[in-house]
């Protein structure tokens, strides 16, 4: 019996020491599997902030050619700005013959954009000062703006109707005002002594440096210079300026151009010039120029082709700028024209009013003019 308690005990004293074991066994688990919860907590919280400052990182980054965009355009303006501000050196009037073979030159060059011509020069023409009045108008109310100009501006003998005449004056007039307001700040930079007019000396100043080799030119300027000052007392005045600057709108200097170039490159003297001696006033052209200018001489000069150049077709060489006047406004008659009569009604006007003003919705709506 004694036997039997102690084999009892000693059964019971073996579950008991598995129990205790298996719930040491479990509790050691459980520890281990909260260390590697905590160990894997801690591995992934800084990949995760670096994750974030990475990403962090990145936005920053993304911003910074945004802002980088800015300041080159901000600098560029600036650039710009300088750029509008310095003073064009004048390279001689539109009677020089080497500035002519510049602007050919320059139409080669324009014409490289795939022969797209888009100035709206005609229209910026016509309306004049009045340009600015038409920016963010509605076409309807730019119908009525245009309407006033043309009734208390255009029509010259208050008919009602437009004639081709009366558009050409309008334009010389538009084109001689605009040339006025530009040589007018011009002015102010030359005149330095603050007299309101140019002498010679600050004009030479301004156009001609120490080294500058073309005594030739300079000569020809002074002369020119001396025949622009009407009054004759040593300077010129806006008025004279202006003849000096653009003499094919003052009949007295363009007269007195013509002549001088007649005397320069005439030589046969007939009161003409030959295509031989047409291009005698050009320097150092290039075959391709020159092929230019043989259908310029024939095509655009040379109206009546005759083989040379009389007066009134060395008017049209010498001051391009007078081509506008002379050709648009039978265009712009023909293009607004409906009933054929060779004038402009107000209704036609008004139905054909792009002929006019330009409309900003053809252009994105982005043009200054309308």
């Amino acid at each position: 019996m004694f036997k039997n308690i102690l084999l009892k005990l000693l059964l019971l004293g073996i579950v008991i020491s598995l129990v205790v074991s298996e719930e040491k066994a479990e509790k050691k688990h459980e520890d281990h599997d909260e260390e590697e919860h905590d160990d894997d907590h801690e591995k992934v919280t800084p990949k995760d902030h670096e994750k974030d400052e990475e990403h962090h990182d990145e936005e920053e980054h993304h911003d910074e050619p945004e802002s980088h965009e800015d300041e080159h355009h901000d600098e560029k303006k600036d650039d710009e700005h300088e750029d509008d501000e310095h003073d064009e050196k004048h390279d001689d009037d539109e009677g020089d013959h080497d500035e002519a073979k510049d602007d050919d030159d320059d139409d080669e060059e324009d014409g490289d954009d795939g022969g797209e011509h888009d100035s709206h020069g005609e229209e910026d023409a016509f309306l004049g000062d009045h340009l600015k009045d038409f920016k963010g108008l509605s076409a309807e109310d730019a119908k009525k703006k245009l309407k006033d100009i043309i009734t208390n501006e255009v029509d010259l003998n208050k008919d009602g109707f437009l004639t081709e005449d009366e558009i050409r004056a309008r334009l010389r007039a538009t084109t001689k005002q605009n040339r006025m307001k530009e040589l007018n700040s011009t002015m102010i930079t030359h005149d330095e002594d603050k007299d309101g007019k140019i002498s010679w000396e600050e004009f030479k100043k301004h156009h001609f440096t120490d080294g500058d080799d073309d005594k030739e030119q300079m000569k020809e300027d002074e002369e020119k210079f001396k025949y622009a000052d009407v009054n004759g007392d040593g300077g010129l005045d806006l008025k004279e300026y202006m003849s000096f600057y653009h003499p094919g709108d003052d009949e007295r200097m363009s007269a007195f151009v013509i002549a001088e170039t007649l005397k320069k490159y005439d030589a046969d003297k007939d009161g003409d010039l030959s295509k031989d001696e047409f291009f005698a006033s050009y320097k150092d052209l290039n075959p391709d120029a020159k092929a230019e200018l043989e259908k310029d001489f024939s095509n655009t000069y040379d109206k009546n082709k005759d083989g040379k150049l009389e007066k009134d077709e060395i008017r049209r060489w010498l001051f391009p700028d007078e081509d506008m006047p002379l050709e648009e406004p039978p265009v712009m008659i023909k293009e607004a024209d409906d009933d054929k009569d060779g004038k402009l009604s107000m209704d036609e006007i008004m139905k054909n009013h792009k002929v006019f003003v330009d409309d900003p919705m053809a252009n994105g709506g982005d043009h200054d003019e309308l």
